[in-house]
């Protein structure tokens, strides 16, 4: 129904994406994904400012914005966003 593609290092994790195909949407695939994978104490991903689907997403899993890099998308912004462990 979908993957996820991440970069793990020592001390932090890279999100570097989610995909769900389109009929699966909507049942928490991705959450599920996302969740698995931020078993480290920190986890890092960008994403285009106008994805709102995906911002949501990702503050619903606990993310947050650290950062902007302007015009980083062909003119769009670039949202830098992390999830710090929570226990």
């Amino acid at each position: 129904a979908g993957y996820l593609l991440g970069l793990r290092t020592k001390d932090v994790d890279d999100l570097l994406r989610v995909a769900v195909v389109p009929e699966s949407r909507g049942r928490g695939f991705a959450k599920m994904l996302i969740e698995v994978f931020c078993s480290k104490q920190r986890v890092l991903l960008e994403v285009a400012k106008d994805n709102e689907a995906a911002l949501a997403l990702y503050q619903s899993c606990g993310f947050q914005k650290i950062h902007t890099r302007p015009a980083y998308y062909q003119g769009v912004d670039c949202i830098v966003m992390e999830r710090a462990d929570q226990a």
